[in-house]
């Protein structure tokens, strides 16, 4: 209280009393709903995250309410208390703006536990809320809730009405839906008083597509432009959804009590489904083309990560929050590690502070982990991980972490490559690229099973005048590889090679050679001799290749799958090699190979003179043998002329 008296020259008493009042008073404006893109909007997708904000007057910091209800306006069947689904806290920000975000799926997963299985259509609403005099938070434990809690979650359970403040915002507002619906709380805190609040209707439509997320610190115009355009100019690994999603209800087979056949889930299709959308926009992205079998593996880890949902996960988010805090601090804490190792481990990924066990534990389709992956991550993607962690669950940008640290060994130090490539594939140790050994076997079998799912029906990552897919050579001028060999079996090609060959095309007037064959593993040659044989295509082998096609005649009179021929025959040619006979030409050690580069080269594709090319080729002295389907070429006993052979075969000896 103060006392304002004016006068002249003297007091002369009296005086005008005043009880400074504030301002202006704490009042919520407006209350909106957001796609996660934010724009504004009021359908959404079950599979997508909601995002509501809250804009206020004179609340700077000031903690509000967000509470996500169902709105059943029938009312049949369902108890008040389970009208509730999620509660969370947010702070007013410096521009008088309070966000909260709530992932739908939740939404979802409410109505399936009230008895609907196949819930097509949900009203909602959020309710905004700022309490005035409240002096702590009240914790409850009493809701009539199915849902086990998530981190950050806060509920409130059905009881008397909160008194509304005197002179408040709220006093001048007619019953909110929730207090006409008998929805109140718990007013533990007596002096706990409603100031404000407002609220927001919505839909959610199980049809409905996600909106897609920009990374963060990036404009929304300027990445829709960029996907566009690298759309437009390539696209890679376009996995053939229908073809995927048909099969792998085949291969993982869920029945019922009766025995009945479970169709696959609409929730997982559409996980499926983007997850296959934002792996070929990766692969484009980077302008390189994937590898079946990489695919496949990364997919069976999703599922086994995810519960088989192929939806981004929390680590143990099956736990309260109050469990899954303590594990991750023993695990994951420098300080609150259960021992050494742990602490030790901890400080060695970036976890250098107490309490980052409990903030960088594992998020998304692989469980990204420890402070230095998020950052790794954070510099690859130009998304804030480190500090918004939360980020690690987007749909899209999992699927990139996933990809890029599976096959750039951030996770463990290994990569995808160290185990599965053109020369072999190990589905069981390729584990220890995300974590030791643990489940090798199980996550193994599933890749097996995804891998009869998975057909890449386009992969245009560098297109040609020929409209097919090559990547250019070492010299990017003359000699490209077609797009079907991997980087493994170009780069073992030497640049002494590569300048040979372009000498010898200049000399032909060729301006452009394909390379389609070099090295070649004992499991892809299996692979090549089975789909041969198969396609009535019978190559005149040597001694030990008719050996192999024994192999293959005798798996297929037993009827045996096309897996067990491929590993059968690989293992005869493993067993062949490993007592001197070769099967194949092409088919030897990295070692051998560096010594002997052997190459095709097409004779129908991007060479003009191919009759030329090979009387060129065979001048040269590192040149030691050349084998060709084409006649009337020249008589050399360094060449040898088949009508089977499919391509030009050089070997060159390197210096």
């Amino acid at each position: 209280m103060y006392k304002l008296e004016a006068y002249l020259y003297a007091s002369e008493g009296g005086g005008l009393i005043i009880h400074p009042q504030p301002s202006k008073i704490p009042v919520i404006n407006k209350v909106e709903l957001f796609y996660v893109d934010d724009t504004e909007g009021t359908t959404f997708s079950f599979m997508e995250k909601l995002r509501a904000k809250a804009y206020c007057t004179n609340m700077l910091m000031k903690e509000l309410s967000f509470t996500l209800w169902e709105d059943d306006a029938q009312g049949e069947g369902h108890h008040p208390n389970n009208k509730l689904i999620l509660t969370k806290k947010a702070k007013v920000d410096k521009n008088g703006v309070a966000v909260a975000e709530f992932m739908l799926t939740r939404a979802l997963i409410h109505k399936t536990m009230q008895g609907e299985a196949d819930a097509k259509k949900l009203e909602f609403y959020v309710t905004v809320e700022y309490y005035a005099k409240k002096k702590h938070s009240t914790e409850n434990i009493h809701i009539d809730n199915p849902l086990p809690p998530i981190n950050g979650e806060v509920r409130d359970s059905p009881a008397e009405t909160i008194p509304k403040a005197k002179n408040s915002p709220a006093e001048q507002k007619p019953p909110s839906m929730k207090e006409e619906k008998g929805i109140g709380d718990i007013a533990v805190d007596k002096a706990k008083e409603l100031w404000d609040w407002l609220e927001a209707k919505g839909t959610i439509i199980k049809e409905q597509l996600p909106t897609v997320q920009h990374p963060d610190g990036k404009s929304p115009a300027v990445v829709k432009e960029t996907a566009v355009a690298k759309r437009e100019d390539k696209e890679c690994c376009i996995i053939d959804e229908e073809f995927f999603l048909t099969n792998y209800e085949k291969e993982f087979p869920r029945y019922n009590k009766q025995g009945k056949l479970i169709p696959l889930s609409d929730l997982v299709k559409v996980s499926l489904r983007r997850m296959f959308k934002s792996t070929s926009e990766y692969y484009s992205n980077e302008s390189r083309c994937c590898n079946k079998y990489h695919i496949a593996y990364m997919l069976a880890t999703a599922k086994h990560e995810t519960g088989h949902s192929f939806d981004p996960i929390e680590e143990a988010n099956w736990l309260s929050w109050n469990v899954r805090k303590k594990y991750f601090e023993e695990m994951y804490d420098p300080v609150l590690g259960k021992n050494e190792k742990r602490r030790k481990m901890a400080k060695n990924n970036g976890n250098t502070k107490e309490g980052d066990g409990a903030k960088y534990y594992g998020r998304g389709y692989v469980q990204l982990t420890w402070k230095d992956n998020y950052q790794k991550m954070q510099d690859k993607f130009g998304v804030n991980l480190v500090d918004n962690r939360s980020n690690a669950l987007n749909h899209e940008l999992a699927v990139k972490i996933m990809i890029y640290g599976s096959e750039k060994g951030i996770f463990t130090g290994v990569k995808l490559a160290n185990y599965i490539s053109d020369s072999k594939k190990d589905y069981v140790n390729a584990r220890r690229v995300i974590n030791g050994t643990d489940e090798a076997n199980s996550i193994a079998g599933y890749a097996e099973k995804i891998e009869k799912c998975l057909k890449i029906k386009e992969c245009n990552c560098a297109k040609t005048q020929e409209g097919s897919q090559q990547k250019p050579a070492l010299s990017g001028k003359i000699v490209f590889f077609d797009s079907g060999l991997s980087e493994e079996r170009v780069s073992v090609v030497s640049q002494f090679t590569i300048s040979l060959l372009e000498k010898a095309a200049k000399n032909s007037a060729n301006d452009k050679l394909i390379i389609t064959s070099t090295i070649r593993s004992t499991r892809k040659q299996a692979e090549v001799m089975y789909s041969n044989e198969s396609n009535g295509n019978h190559i005149r082998y040597a001694a030990p290749g008719r050996e192999v096609i024994t192999v293959f005649n005798a798996g297929k009179s037993k009827g045996n799958s096309k897996e067990k021929i491929i590993s059968d025959m690989d293992r005869k040619i493993i067993e062949l090699s490993e007592s001197g006979q070769r099967v194949s030409l092409h088919c030897v050690s990295k070692e051998t190979y560096s010594k002997n580069n052997i190459i095709d080269i097409s004779y129908s594709k991007g060479v003009k003179n191919p009759r030329d090319l090979i009387r060129e080729l065979v001048k040269d002295s590192a040149v030691t043998k050349i084998i060709h389907p084409l006649n009337n070429v020249v008589n050399n006993s360094k060449i040898r002329y088949d009508t089977k052979e499919p391509a030009i075969h050089v070997e060159i000896k390197i210096p």
